[in-house]
């Protein structure tokens, strides 16, 4: 999925970005998860070429380089707000995964920048539970992702302009274990005022239904979806399940939105 695109270039990192559909219609900017790129929305593309689509391989991932600023949530939320002051994005909605999904609720909780929505896929908005942190954060080194994502390793490699994975995945894997304080968004996401649609796996391993229901009822108004038999990248798994979640919510954020962006409830019939 990756092509040329375009270069911008902030805190001594240059992010690669590319668009598709529609440059006239309402702007989605797609944020992918840990340790991926912004390959990995290819299977949730079909139906929504009416959009215009921004996708952005963020700091250290995929054809962006990392810089010397160390990876945090609050560092790639200031990565996200310059590209959209860069690309002149009119109030776009966030559609993120994981830690794409983290930084946009950063993004939103913040609100220094007109966005219209957020999409959390699997999302996370306080500091992971202990028992992820003892076992699937907590053991995540190079050398065990290697062994156990070597595609994902090797798409890596030939893709990056400066690739050194050690040094990468140790700087992912350390924002994901950083529990200081300010990392993660914690509480600030009950400021979030645009229409917010959190959607979670079944059986994600990593984000539990119970972390992703409070989530949900974190954020005045949001929309809460439990995908049955989702896990943890659900929208690579079941892009026709999300899809329509996708296209409903977009279509709902037109009739249930004050001019400024802020969400409203409907009223009863």
């Amino acid at each position: 999925m990756h092509t040329k695109g375009m270069k911008i270039h902030v805190g001594g990192a240059a992010l690669h970005v590319q668009t598709m559909g529609d440059p006239d219609a309402r702007p989605i900017l797609f944020l992918h998860g840990g340790a991926g790129s912004l390959a990995e929305f290819e299977d949730l593309l079909p139906g929504l070429d009416e959009f215009c689509c921004v996708f952005l391989d963020l700091r250290g991932h995929g054809r962006s380089t990392l810089g010397k600023r160390p990876l945090s949530y609050p560092q790639l939320a200031d990565d996200i707000e310059y590209v959209i002051q860069e690309l002149d994005l009119d109030r776009p909605v966030l559609l993120g995964h994981s830690d794409g999904a983290t930084a946009a609720l950063e993004v939103a909780a913040r609100g220094r920048v007109p966005i219209s929505g957020v999409i959390s896929l699997a999302g996370r908005a306080w500091r992971p539970r202990p028992s992820v942190l003892e076992t699937h954060i907590g053991r995540m080194t190079p050398d065990l992702y290697r062994h156990k994502s070597p595609a994902a390793v090797s798409d890596y490699e030939a893709t990056n302009p400066e690739p050194d994975f050690d040094r990468f995945f140790t700087q992912v894997a350390g924002m994901w274990r950083d529990v200081s304080d300010g990392n993660y968004p914690g509480d600030r996401v009950e400021r979030i005022r645009c229409q917010t649609l959190v959607l979670g796996g079944e059986h994600d391993h990593l984000v539990s239904v119970e972390e992703t229901i409070t989530l949900a009822r974190a954020i005045p108004h949001a929309h809460l979806g439990i995908v049955p038999y989702g896990c943890h990248s659900l929208h690579a798994e079941q892009p026709g399940h999300i899809q329509p979640f996708i296209c409903d919510f977009l279509m709902f954020m037109d009739d249930y939105q004050t001019p400024h962006g802020e969400a409203v409830l409907p009223q009863a019939r």
